[in-house]
């Protein structure tokens, strides 16, 4: 009966450990680019991909929002990304990280 409630228990922590430990930046930078920009509906797009202690930072000129949106979702959900800095925008907008120095 020990032995049956170790390994139960054993299992049960198995479970609850991720199945992927925390990659460091280059390798998480390299896991967005091969997960998120290796399918055909994100292949084409020039998107600057950094990572710093689990957050990527996207930035770049897209063609729309859906597209913004969709990618940032994509890559949220790569294994390791804790948060992802999203500085992406369309033709007819300023990126978000320029629009508080355009406004002085």
């Amino acid at each position: 009966r020990a032995a049956y409630v170790r390994g139960k228990a054993h299992r049960v922590g198995h479970k609850l450990t991720p199945s992927h430990p925390p990659a460091d930046d280059r390798t998480l930078v390299d896991r967005v680019r091969s997960e998120v920009f290796g399918h055909r509906r994100f292949g084409r797009l020039s998107v600057n991909v950094d990572a710093f202690d689990g957050v990527v930072t996207l930035r770049g000129q897209l063609d729309d929002q859906d597209t913004i949106r969709d990618l940032e979702a994509a890559v949220r959900k790569v294994p390791g990304v804790r948060r992802v800095e999203n500085l992406l925008h369309t033709p007819e907008t300023v990126a978000p990280n320029l629009k508080d120095l355009q406004a002085h």
